[in-house]
C-alpha cells in the first residue's frame, strides 16, 4: 500500500494587487484569477531597511472562484492556503516554451471583509437587539442542569 509522504501546501498572507478576473471553463466552470503582493522587509550591513514585494498569481475555482470574485477588492487584505502548480505553454508569437508558478487556493480568507463589501459592515451598537428585547424571560427555554458522574475508585 502506497502511502502520500510528500506535502504541497502554500500559505501566505497579503494584499489583493488587482481586480480579481472571473471567467468560466467550455464546460461552465468559473474560475477566478488575481495577484497578491506580500512584502519582505530586513536591514543591510549599514544598518538601511529594504523592502522588496513579492507577487503571487492566485487561481480560485468553482464557488469559491465567485465569491473571491464578488467580495474581494484592490489593496483588501487577505489570507490564500493552496497549493503550487507549476504552468508551462508555448508562446503564440515567438513559439517558445513559458512557464509560471500559480497558487491554486483551495481557502481565501478575507481580513478586511467589512470594508470589501458594505453590506458585510456590522450593525452599530446601537441597532443590535438585546436578548431581553427579543423575547420576554418567561418564554426562554431552560436547559435542564447537567448531571455529574463520579467515578468509582
Amino acid at each position: 500500500m502506497a502511502t502520500n509522504t510528500t506535502t504541497n501546501r502554500i500559505e501566505l498572507i497579503g494584499s489583493m494587487g488587482a481586480m480579481p478576473e472571473l471567467r468560466f471553463t467550455t464546460s461552465g466552470t468559473p474560475v477566478t484569477n488575481f495577484s497578491l503582493a506580500t512584502n519582505r522587509y530586513w536591514r543591510d550591513q549599514a544598518g538601511e531597511q529594504h523592502k522588496a514585494t513579492d507577487w503571487h498569481r492566485i487561481t480560485t475555482w468553482g464557488r469559491l472562484a465567485e465569491v473571491v470574485n464578488q467580495f474581494m477588492a484592490l489593496g483588501k487584505r487577505v489570507r490564500v492556503i493552496g497549493r503550487l502548480e507549476e504552468q508551462t505553454w508555448n508562446d503564440k508569437a515567438m513559439g517558445e516554451p513559458r512557464s509560471r508558478a500559480v497558487i491554486v487556493a483551495s481557502q481565501v480568507l478575507f481580513l478586511d471583509y467589512d470594508r470589501a463589501h458594505p453590506g458585510l459592515a456590522e450593525v452599530p451598537e446601537t441597532e443590535k437587539l438585546v436578548i431581553e428585547d427579543a423575547a420576554p424571560a418567561a418564554q426562554l427555554p431552560v436547559k435542564p442542569k447537567r448531571r455529574q458522574h463520579t467515578q468509582a475508585a
